[in-house]
């Protein structure tokens, strides 16, 4: 009962961290479709930025338990959870440098700048 209180324990905080940095570039999404003089490109860019630190300590972290435990030992959901975030970790560095003017937008991003 308690692997399956602390497994819950960790998808909870995982879902906790993933969110707030979504809701953050939503909201400035939402502004910059709606033309808000009060520069919502800023929310897009501290989610990126957010998910960007967020997702390399996470990584960090399990890294080291995998380090640590052995990779025979870490359960399916923690290599499927560093699989997330190193996917996280490349979205989240690639809209902080969209935002920041670092990458030039292409596509659909060109309709928001």
């Amino acid at each position: 009962m308690q692997r399956r209180d602390s497994l819950f324990f960790e998808l909870l905080v995982n879902f906790l961290l993933v969110i707030g940095p979504l809701g953050l570039i939503g909201e400035g999404l939402i502004g910059v479709w709606q033309n808000d003089p009060a520069y919502p490109d800023a929310f897009v860019q501290f989610g990126g930025l957010m998910m960007g630190v967020i997702s390399l300590i996470t990584l960090l972290a399990y890294l080291i338990f995998w380090l640590w435990g052995g990779r025979e030992r870490v359960p399916g959901y923690r290599k499927a959870l560093w699989g997330f975030y190193l996917i996280w970790t490349v979205v989240g560095i690639w809209l902080a440098l969209l935002t920041l003017g670092v990458v030039a937008p292409s596509g659909i991003w060109r309709s928001f700048y």
